[in-house]
């Protein structure tokens, strides 16, 4: 509130998706901001660290930020393996090493945001998603910030959003998810046209929420034609009375 009050409530929004909801979490993203700010004087500036304090960006790592090379597919699984499979600091001189090759910031990000997506597909525990749905969100939010803001620190960024992630992944794996999914075709896929492919999609989707899948098709005219009228009325009596009882009127229609 205070933070709208100040910079006034319409231009309020960037400052408050940005960061104000992390407040809470501060003092553990303080400390790894400056770790970021460590490993950046080490591996990218090339300088001992000292009791001296030091702020602001270097030349080298503005250099950085203007570089735009992609990361080929070898290297973006290199950076991957040692973020979600490897104990620090494995995933700190791999990132630094991409960066000093002239990789991308936004490239880098764009595998990091992979590999944070990685996660939740490899998590399969029902509640235990909430750690890396919250790091996969914060890297998208990370990309957001990059493409729209031209801040001069966002390269120690990276090194904020690879430690969350790591650290993400090794909670999913101590509490026994991170377990990696082998996804085969189905048999005969390959004589399915593109729509048939997309029907299955949407059947495998649907199929996720049982009681919501079966409702839409309940909904589907062509098959609410073929039901009896006394069967009509008694599904719709349990659509109604079920919608009464999570948001009223605006679910019941």
């Amino acid at each position: 509130v205070e933070i709208g009050e100040a910079i006034g409530w319409d231009n309020a929004h960037h400052v408050l998706y940005a960061g104000a909801l992390d407040i809470a979490v501060g003092p553990r993203w303080y400390s790894t901001y400056e770790m970021a700010c460590n490993a950046v004087k080490v591996f990218l500036d090339g300088e001992a660290l000292h009791a001296v304090p030091y702020g602001g960006a270097s030349a080298r790592e503005a250099a950085q930020l203007a570089k735009t090379a992609p990361l080929d597919q070898q290297e973006a699984q290199e950076l991957t393996e040692a973020i979600i499979r490897q104990p620090e600091p494995a995933y700190l001189e791999v990132l630094s090493r991409l960066l000093l090759a002239g990789k991308g910031p936004r490239r880098v990000l764009d595998t990091i945001q992979a590999a944070a997506a990685q996660v939740v597909v490899e998590t399969q525990t029902p509640t235990n998603f909430s750690l890396p749905q919250h790091c996969y969100e914060y890297c998208s939010t990370l990309g957001w910030f990059f493409d729209n803001f031209e801040h001069k620190q966002r390269l120690k960024l990276l090194y904020v959003a690879a430690s969350f992630l790591n650290r993400a992944a090794f909670h999913q794996r101590h509490t026994g998810d991170l377990n990696p999914v082998a996804i085969r075709p189905p048999s005969g896929a390959e004589r399915m046209t593109a729509e048939r492919l997309l029907e299955r999609v949407e059947e495998a989707v649907t199929a996720l929420d049982g009681p919501g899948s079966l409702v839409h098709r309940f909904l589907d005219r062509s098959r609410i034609r073929r039901i009896p009228p006394a069967t009509r009325c008694r599904v719709s009596r349990v659509v109604i009375r079920t919608a009464g009882g999570h948001g009223g009127t605006s679910a019941r229609d």
